[in-house]
């Protein structure tokens, strides 16, 4: 499990240039093979309060 924060009980955020962007995790498994995908999306931010 992978989250953000001191307790890692916030969600996953990144900032680029004063640009927030909220990140989701996605895992396939397919055969012996595994893929973790990140995406990444700027849309319906709430404010990040600390």
């Amino acid at each position: 499990m992978l989250a953000g924060g001191a307790k890692g009980n916030e969600p996953l955020v990144f900032q680029d240039e004063g640009k927030t962007y909220r990140a989701f995790l996605e895992g396939r498994v397919k055969d012996k093979s595994y893929i973790l995908l990140i995406h990444l999306t700027n849309l319906e931010l709430k404010g990040i309060s600390k």
